[in-house]
C-alpha cells in the first residue's frame, strides 16, 4: 500500500496496489512536482535530459521494509559474491518518481475545478546517467517498479561491455495485480529509463549502504569457499613456478567498478567496501599472497617535462583540479603520499627524465627518491586510471554532487608468498 499527501478530506491519500485506477494517477501525479537532477554541484530542470515527476520522503509513505525477513540478506548474497560478510547493509527510501506519457493538471474553471488532460510531444525518460553517491559508505541502488499499465520506460543498464534491459511491463504483464518488480544494481553502473510511450511508469528508490553498526547478514545458501574456487587454485600454482615470481614482483588489476571518495584525506576505499567481483578478487589475492593493496592509478595527461611515468597513489586527489601545472603537480603528489608508486611507461625511468629548465630536480635526491618509489607492475586486467589534476567525477546524475565523487581504484599484488 503507498500512501501520498493527495488532496482529501483526511490530507492524504492511499493507494491499493491490487486495485490502482486512472483517478489514483491522476491524483498522485498532481501531487508531483518535476524531478531535476544533478549537473556537477547544481541540481538543474532540462526536459532534454530529464523527464519526470517527483516526490521526496517523507511525502509519501511505502508500506514495505527491506530490511525484513530475508529480503535485505537474499540482496546482499546476490550483489555481494563470497561466502562470508563483514558487517550489515542498510536500505534507505529516498523518492517516489512518475514517468508518464501524459500529466494531469488541476485548474480552477469558474467556480468548479476542471481536470486537464493533455498528451506530451515526448513521454518520459532520464538518458544515461549513474546515481549520485551520498556517501562513501553508499554501494547500490533499489528500485521498486509498480504494476501501473505502461509501455516504455525500460530500465537499461551499460557497464563496460554489457548490456542488462529491465523490461517492467513485460515482466509485470502476466504478474498478479498486487505485485511489484524490482531491480538492485551497483550505483556507478551507468543507466538510463528510456521513454515511456503509453501509460505511467511509477517507481520507488532505495539507496543501499554499508553500515557497520549492524549486524552481517545471515548467508542464506552456501558458497564455495574463496579458497576453493578456480581462480584461487590457479594463482597459487603460479606462485609455486620460481620463474614467475622472478618476472612478476607486482601485478596489478584495474577494477570492474567505481568508489566513492570525499576530500577528507582519511577516508579511502577499504576492503570490505569493494563490490562484487572486485571484493572477490581482494579475498582471493588475500588467500594466496601476503599483501593487496588499493591504490589510485594517476596518469598524466601530458608528457610536459619528460616525466612520463603514472602514479599509484594510497589515496585519492581530492577535487576537479588541484590547479598545478603538470609537472608541479606530479612532484607534490610524490611528496605529498609517502607511500606513492612511480610506474614507469615503456623505455623510461628515472634516468631518462628531461627535465629542460627545471634542472634542480635532476639532483640526485630526486633521482634516487625516484628510482625508491618505481615499481614494474604486470597488468592481468587493464588498470583504471584517474588524472593527476582533473580527477574523473561523474558530471550529471540523479543528484547534486555534495563533495563526494566516484575514483577509479586498482588493486596491486606483490608476488611474494604462498599460503597454503
Amino acid at each position: 500500500m503507498l500512501t501520498s499527501p493527495i488532496q482529501s478530506q483526511s490530507g492524504f491519500s492511499q493507494i491499493n496496489l491490487g486495485s490502482i485506477s486512472d483517478d489514483d494517477i491522476r491524483a498522485l501525479v498532481d501531487a508531483c512536482e518535476p524531478a531535476p537532477f544533478g549537473r556537477g554541484p547544481e541540481s538543474v530542470l532540462d526536459d532534454n535530459y530529464r523527464k519526470a515527476l517527483k516526490l521526496e520522503e517523507p511525502s509519501f509513505a511505502w508500506r514495505f521494509n527491506p530490511d525484513s525477513g530475508n529480503f535485505i540478506a537474499s540482496l546482499a548474497q546476490k550483489l555481494c559474491p563470497w561466502e562470508r560478510f563483514e558487517k550489515g547493509f542498510r536500505a534507505e527510501v529516498t523518492k517516489l518518481n512518475v514517468y508518464s506519457r501524459y500529466h494531469f493538471l488541476l485548474v480552477s474553471h469558474h467556480s468548479h475545478n476542471v481536470l486537464l488532460f493533455f498528451f506530451l510531444a515526448q513521454g518520459g525518460f532520464f538518458k544515461a546517467h549513474q546515481d549520485t553517491p551520498r556517501s562513501d559508505q553508499m554501494f547500490g541502488s533499489l528500485v521498486f517498479t509498480l504494476s501501473t499499465p505502461h509501455t516504455g520506460g525500460n530500465l537499461v543498464f551499460h557497464h563496460r561491455d554489457h548490456s542488462f534491459d529491465f523490461n517492467t511491463s513485460s515482466i509485470l504483464g502476466s504478474a498478479p495485480s498486487t505485485s511489484v518488480a524490482y531491480v538492485a544494481f551497483y550505483s556507478d553502473v551507468q543507466h538510463e529509463v528510456l521513454e515511456v510511450t503509453s501509460g505511467a511508469r511509477i517507481t520507488i528508490t532505495y539507496n543501499l549502504y554499508y553500515d557497520s553498526f549492524r549486524s552481517p547478514p545471515p548467508v542464506l545458501h552456501p558458497r564455495i569457499p574463496i579458497s576453493e574456487n578456480h581462480f584461487t587454485n590457479s594463482l597459487r600454482e603460479a606462485y609455486r613456478d620460481a620463474a614467475f615470481i622472478k618476472e612478476c614482483k607486482y601485478i596489478g588489476f584495474g577494477l570492474e567498478h567505481q568508489y566513492p571518495g570525499t576530500r577528507r584525506h582519511d577516508i579511502y576505499p577499504r576492503v570490505v567496501d569493494l563490490k562484487g567481483v572486485d571484493a572477490y578478487l581482494f579475498h582471493a589475492l588475500q588467500d594466496t599472497m601476503s599483501s593487496p593493496t588499493l591504490r589510485y592509478l594517476y596518469q598524466s595527461e601530458y608528457d610536459s617535462w619528460g616525466e612520463t611515468f603514472d602514479l599509484l597513489l594510497s589515496r585519492p586527489v581530492e577535487g576537479r583540479n588541484t590547479g598545478y601545472n603538470e609537472f608541479t603537480e606530479m612532484q607534490f603528489l610524490i611528496k605529498s603520499d609517502k607511500n606513492a608508486l612511480i610506474v614507469w611507461r615503456e623505455g623510461r625511468s628515472e634516468e631518462t627524465l628531461d627535465l629542460a629548465g627545471k634542472r634542480s630536480y635532476k639532483n640526485p635526491h630526486y633521482i634516487d627518491d625516484y628510482r625508491s618509489r618505481g615499481v614494474n607492475v604486470q597488468w592481468v586486467t587493464p588498470p583504471s586510471m584517474n588524472f593527476s589534476g582533473n580527477t574523473y567525477f561523474v558530471e550529471s546524475g540523479n543528484e547534486p554532487m555534495q563533495e563526494i565523487y566516484y575514483y577509479k581504484v586498482c588493486i596491486i599484488a606483490e608476488v611474494n608468498a604462498v599460503k597454503d
